[in-house]
């Protein structure tokens, strides 16, 4: 095997990597050959059959009364015949209601219905044998004169483990066996006693009363016990639900969807559709409707369809990548070089920019988990929103008009994390073409993303549970002549959730009580089958749990479909055909034919039409069914299937990224379930170590910054070696920066400042803690973490980025502190640095590091064509995140040159930090361009800008913004709102220059109380500051024009002189035009006298 070979030369299968090197693995290898690291779990190939299975059942336990004295008095024979015959009709009465007798010990017998075959009703079967028990041991003692002899009962529902194929004793076992026989225990003679699951699942059908809270021994604290009375008067049809085949109730939710369709395709404008509702409500129903309207429309959609993945916490932007592998025509199978041809031969299509199709590309690769380590590495990333944008609005200009609508539905969107979510607000707020983006999802989505129900482009399709005459209709559609008091059962039965209609009546024509019309179900409808009296369903007036009727209908699959539903419930919601065959051994012809007999059951359904964007793979219908599945595997099992899916997928992993989280949390899950002195214990954590390793770099590639954090935290929190925290640390520190989350980056960083070896790891901590303390307004922890790294030996040891990237912290620390001679040396060295790295990102920041000293130096000309040098750069290599900076320090200096122009910049600044997602990049725009229409009196403008970011992190930031908006109020007569604005806690213990934004505001304060003298002391202090930090530049120029006026209004000439002497004594060239308006304005009015 060759060091750079990816698959097996015998038979074509992708090699798996080590997990704890990463090099390639012979095929079979159980020790990597290049470290030693096992490789293997001992598990087998593929899973076998269950031996135990995990089910909710109801246990009876019913002891005689009395028979002990009674034994006494008797004849041993006459005894063992009276105890003959109560065993012989115990036997008779459970197995009348469906129960198997587990044993009997003694004069006692203890039951289990939900074994080996489950149905909803199993408690109320528990319940009805137990009212027989009673009524006959009564009758027995009547007839051998034996009056004192009764019995009584105790029931309870809950888990059990069941030993498969079991019959009789030791079938069952768990605490619910003992619990049964302790609440026997409590109950009075004759009477019957249950827990409080058992009392809800009987509701309407018998009468229960409640007997209080209760001690029972071995139970940590006390349990609700209740009594049952009796049946109440008269039968009670059980109560099913329906198949949704029609779509009814839904006309006004369609038009909805069609109308938006239809708007977006005439105005050209990007919008969201939230489809919102429980589980089973008819989301996905509704969306297949839409489908079908959009195929009949003469007019192309390019549509696509995708989902977030259920599995764990979540994979960033598995539905967009989904979606654009549909697109290009990529297929499970395909390799990477194979994607990457079909990516290449798409985007030559659509994209007559060889620049702009290359800059696509980059990013769609690294999406689709195949970008070469060298593009990752070379290329920013935070500009992917914006290339993932502008591949949607290629896709729709492709069209006869130039223009064809786009449709991206995304399923089981309430499992979307902040990443995706985000990218489609950026998308339909910032693109340009007819698309609709359709968001299926429970009320979580919402609840956990509010601020989709706001977006001002979103419309909320609440989906209502339906009416009563319209699941009536449902009912009718779907089986002919059904009678009237049992359609009204059901209806009654399904509380308006077409879910539980379609299970129940699913159920009833797999138990044969319906039928086909025709030759397909459930293509035709249904009708009652020949010689079936639908009186004989089970009886239950309340709805019993989901969980208990999907686990009915799945008891009556045969044994290979059922092994089949168990390997696809470990799997995921959405699995392939190979994921099957690997987890259950099954030829590729049997697990095609089993597949197609559960699709034909309802159990699994194909995605693999031209209208979806998972071709080729199998998902359940219904996430439940899953959910029911997989809760019913026994814990070895759940653990071999977990284990055999990750050596499944890691065949895989190398042409698809993405699988890191999903093998991640196949091992999470497997290394939960062991117990914790497992031997296998150890080899779990290392892989799982590993594979959460690729999972959080693979989103930190995306941008996906909050999924990044969750992975480090189980990382670090999972006792990683000393390098994988330490990298993993630095990982998350960038992360939580990108987010703003400042606390945590001093949080996270500290222990790789101080600890990590490598003292290249230690600058970049410093460095990231250091801006972080910088935008906190803490100067002191920010010289701390600095001062390790001003030694200029200690710099020239490091390698040349994080060298340039420290030099550069320090360079502005030099300057934020006016001493500007240790600053020009730092600014050298960042640049010989930055030169060194040869990195595109590093050179980019240092340009408009360089670009904001000169401009702070008052090099007017040099800084103005530095800057515009740093932001081409930035743009040409689309560095989203340099472009931000750059864009920023473009528009404070551009306020003294042409505030109009400002304010333009301004726009961009704060659209382009919106798309990279960089908070603290905005929040600064977002301070600069108040500052700007504050000085153009353009109120209305400031009030707009204000209401559109409520929230501001960054307290510099905020004060500007406080300190703008107040002076807005006060020029236009409002005292008390400029007061109401200004107050909010002032940070006295501000030093350097941060102590700029506690004067400005407390200065403010005091003009607007009228307090004349204090403003003005205030104010002079001020500019004097500003001016020993900024010289004649950036805000010097603006406190001398806020604060002038005051100084001529009270008569004060004179001192406004003083603290514009630096500015009069300047040469005309070192003052901008923002500070010679200021002077002409202030000094006109001075003459004036005004």
């Amino acid at each position: 095997m060759g060091d750079t070979d990816q698959f097996c030369a015998a038979c074509g299968t992708p090699l798996g990597a080590c997990p704890g090197c990463g090099s390639r693995l012979p095929t079979g290898a159980r020790f990597c050959p290049a470290c030693g690291a096992r490789t293997a779990l001992e598990i087998p190939v593929h899973a076998g059959p269950p031996v135990a299975q995990r089910r909710v059942v109801s246990v009876l336990f019913c002891d005689l009364v009395g028979f002990t004295t009674l034994s006494q008095t008797r004849d041993a024979e006459d005894v063992r015949e009276m105890l003959s015959e109560y065993f012989a009709a115990a036997r008779t009465i459970i197995a009348r209601y469906g129960g198997t007798v587990e044993k009997f010990i003694g004069d006692a017998v203890m039951a289990v219905w939900g074994v080996p075959s489950a149905h909803e009703d199993d408690a109320e079967r528990a319940v009805r044998a137990g009212l027989s028990l009673t009524e006959a041991v009564s009758l027995l003692g009547e007839r051998v004169g034996a009056s004192g002899l009764s019995a009584r009962v105790g029931i309870t529902t809950d888990e059990v483990a069941v030993t498969v194929g079991a019959v009789g004793e030791g079938m069952v076992a768990g605490d619910p066996v003992n619990t049964a026989a302790r609440i026997q225990a409590l109950a009075r003679p004759g009477s019957i006693w249950c827990d409080r699951s058992t009392a809800e699942l009987v509701v309407g059908v018998v009468a229960t009363r409640s007997t209080g809270r209760h001690s029972l021994k071995g139970r940590v604290g006390d349990v609700d016990l209740y009594m049952i009375e009796a049946l109440p008067a008269g039968a009670v049809e059980t109560d099913r639900r329906s198949l949704d085949v029609p779509l009814v109730g839904r006309r006004r939710d369609m038009a909805v969807l069609r109308e938006l369709l239809h708007a977006v395709e005439e105005q050209r404008t990007p919008r969201i559709a939230v489809v919102n509702g429980p589980a089973g409500v008819g989301k996905s129903r509704l969306m297949r409707e839409i489908e079908e309207y959009v195929e009949g429309l003469p007019s192309d959609v390019l549509w696509h369809r995708s989902r977030c993945l259920s599995y764990g916490d979540g994979i960033a932007f598995s539905a967009l990548s989904a979606a654009v592998r549909v697109r290009i025509g990529a297929t499970g199978t395909d390799t990477p070089e194979k994607i990457h041809d079909r990516l290449r031969a798409s985007l030559h299509e659509i994209v007559d920019d060889a620049g702009e199709r290359q800059w696509i590309q980059t990013h769609l690769l690294r999406l689709l988990g195949v970008g070469r380590r060298a593009e990752v590495e070379e290329t920013d990333l935070d500009d992917a929103f914006s290339a993932w944008a502008r591949w949607f609005e290629l896709l729709a200009a492709q069209g006869p008009h130039g223009s064809t609508p786009v449709v991206w539905i995304i399923d089981d969107a309430h499992h979307a994390d902040a990443g995706l979510v985000n990218f489609v607000d950026h998308l339909v707020g910032t693109a340009s073409f007819a698309g609709l983006v359709v968001m299926l999802g429970r009320p979580e989505l919402l609840e956990r993303h509010p601020r989709l129900a706001t977006h001002r482009r979103t419309t909320v399709v609440n989906l209502q549970l339906l009416t009563d005459d319209e699941l009536g209709q449902l009912l009718s559609h779907v089986v002919d002549d059904l009678p009237h008091e049992v359609r009204d059962a059901l209806v009654h039965r399904a509380e308006g959730n077409p879910l539980f209609a379609v299970e129940t009546v699913r159920a009833m024509h797999d138990l044969g009580l319906l039928e086909s019309t025709g030759a397909e179900f459930p293509r035709s409808p249904l009708r009652v089958a020949d010689d079936t009296d639908l009186s004989s369903i089970d009886r239950m007036a309340a709805p019993t749990s989901l969980q208990v009727l999907i686990a009915s209908r799945l008891d009556l699959l045969g044994a290979d479909q059922r092994r089949l539903v168990t390997a696809g419930a470990v799997l995921g919601q959405v699995f392939t055909l190979a994921g099957l065959r690997a987890l259950t051994g099954f030829s590729e012809h049997q697990t095609h034919a089993l597949v197609a007999d559960l699709v034909a059951r309802d159990v699994f359904t194909w995605i693999r039409d031209r209208l979806s964007a998972d071709g080729g793979r199998i998902g359940f219908l219904q996430p439940s069914v899953r959910d029911v599945a997989y809760a019913q595997q026994s814990r070895r099992d759940r653990i071999a299937l977990h284990l055999a899916a990750v050596d499944h997928l890691q065949r895989q992993s190398e042409a698809n990224s993405e699988l890191a989280a999903v093998i991640a949390q196949h091992l999470r899950d497997a290394r939960g379930l062991l117990p914790a002195d497992d031997t296998l214990q150890e080899t779990l954590t290392a892989q799982l170590l590993s594979w959460l390793t690729a999972a959080m770099e693979r989103a930190a590639e995306v941008g996906g910054f909050d999924e990044v954090l969750t992975l480090g935290r189980e990382i670090v929190a999972l006792g990683a070696d000393a390098p994988r925290e330490t990298s993993t640390r630095l990982v998350m520190g960038e992360a939580a920066m990108a987010l703003s989350q400042l606390d945590d980056v001093v949080t996270l960083l500290g222990p790789v400042a101080t600890d990590a070896p490598d003292a290249n790891d230690r600058a970049r901590a410093a460095a990231l803690a250091a801006r972080a303390h910088a935008l906190r307004g803490d100067a002191a922890r920010r010289w701390r973490a600095l001062e390790p790294f001003v030694d200029p030996a200690v710099v020239a040891s490091l390698r040349p980025g994080p060298a340039a990237t420290i030099a550069g912290r320090i360079m502005v620390w030099f300057e934020d502190n006016a001493e500007w001679t240790d600053a020009l040396i730092w600014q050298e060295r960042m640049l010989t640095s930055a030169e060194r790295s040869g990195q595109p990102a590093v050179l980019a920041s240092a340009l408009f590091a360089v670009a904001q000293s000169e401009s702070l130096r008052g090099h007017r000309v040099v800084g103005r064509e530095l800057r515009r040098l740093a932001v081409d750069y930035s743009r040409e290599n689309h560095l989203t995140a340099q472009l931000c900076y750059s864009l920023v320090v473009a528009q404070a200096f551009e306020l003294e040159e042409d505030l109009a122009a400002a304010v333009e910049i301004g726009k961009e600044t704060i659209a382009v930090a919106t798309t990279a997602g960089d908070r603290s990049a905005l929040e600064q725009a977002v301070a600069n361009q108040a500052l700007a229409l504050c000085t153009l009196r353009r109120w209305d403008d400031l009030d707009a800008l204000a209401e559109a970011h409520p929230v501001i992190d960054d307290w510099i930031a905020e004060i500007t913004i406080r300190v703008q908006r107040a002076l807005a109020a006060y020029a236009r007569g409002d005292g008390e709102a400029a007061m109401a604005l200004l107050d909010v806690p002032l940070r006295d213990d501000a030093e350097g220059i941060h102590r700029m934004w506690f004067l400005a505001p407390s200065a403010v304060r005091h003009w607007v109380r009228g307090e004349r003298d204090a403003a003005l002391e205030v104010a002079a202090h001020l500019v004097e500051t500003a001016y020993h930090h900024c010289r004649l530049v950036d805000e010097y120029a603006h406190h001398l024009g806020m604060v002038g006026p005051w100084f001529i209004e009270a008569g004060q000439s004179e001192r406004l002189r003083e603290i514009a002497r630096p500015a009069l004594d300047a040469e005309p060239f070192e003052r901008s035009p923002l500070l010679n308006d200021v002077l002409a304005r202030l000094f006109d009015a001075d003459h004036r006298g005004v």
